[in-house]
């Protein structure tokens, strides 16, 4: 089976997949069942996207993916809207590769039957959660996933006041991102020119006390050499910080 020159409508925002083409096969039966799409392709507002997907085993799927593209992330954003989101714009290229099975996946992506490739650039970024007061930009991100492992090199982020750039590692993202339970464990490198703890830190209820809370969740864990030229934290403001920051357990040490 397959599909021609197809085009897929979000009705609520008016915005097209057109040019969708791929080429199918399907088995199903008692010894062995799959299902390949070949040759994927699609253009979203102008945006190329293409790929292939196979998955054997409808018992205990076992999936193999490999898609790329360089997309306007408002136009994925009117396509696909996400809820916690308000506003999403940016360019993304991306070339990604995953295999493994879908039980692995969702259990530890980076299990030995199961990895994630990427090689992503994103330029441009600006995005808004709903209920959030300030927005968050990233104006320059290349991130790698090679045997496990997640790099960013020349994380620029710019949130509030602040203005950071992070290269480092952070080995659990993708299983953070399937259960948000899981440790986000953050190392690497920060530098900044203003870095103020309270724009990445949401505060939490006062009860009419003047001291300020912080929600920090227990299972983030940050370990940074830091190099400031100005670090503000609550009341504590100092000039030209160089050292070690590390948040574990919602503790700063």
């Amino acid at each position: 089976f397959g599909v021609k020159n197809a085009s897929v409508e979000y009705k609520p925002a008016g915005t097209q997949l057109k040019a969708v083409n791929l080429i199918g096969k399907i088995q199903l039966n008692k010894n062995n069942s799959f299902l390949q799409l070949q040759n994927i392709s699609a253009s979203l507002e102008g945006d190329q996207l293409s790929g292939n997907f196979s998955l054997n085993d409808f018992d205990a799927p076992v999936i193999d993916v490999n898609a790329k593209g360089e997309v306007d992330l408002g136009h994925i954003f009117r396509f696909w809207p996400i809820d916690t989101l308000e506003k999403l714009e940016g360019k993304l290229s991306f070339n990604t590769h995953v295999t493994g099975a879908i039980a692995e996946l969702k259990e530890k992506t980076f299990s030995d039957k199961a990895g994630i490739e990427i090689d992503a650039l994103i330029k441009g970024l600006n995005a808004k959660f709903k209920k959030d007061e300030k927005g968050i930009e990233v104006e320059n991100c290349h991130i790698l996933s090679r045997d496990r492992d997640v790099k960013v090199e020349d994380l620029t982020i710019k949130r509030g006041n602040s203005n950071v750039i992070i290269n480092g590692e952070i080995p659990g993202l993708f299983n953070f991102i399937l259960n948000s339970k899981s440790e986000l464990n953050i190392s690497g490198d920060l530098k900044s020119k203003y870095f103020n703890v309270d724009d990445f830190i949401s505060p939490g209820s006062t009860s009419g006390s003047a001291e300020t809370e912080y929600n920090i969740p227990s299972n983030l864990n940050l370990k940074l050499d830091v190099s400031a030229e100005e670090f503000v934290f609550n009341k504590f403001k100092a000039e030209k910080i160089n050292g070690n920051f590390e948040l574990k357990k919602s503790k700063i040490m």
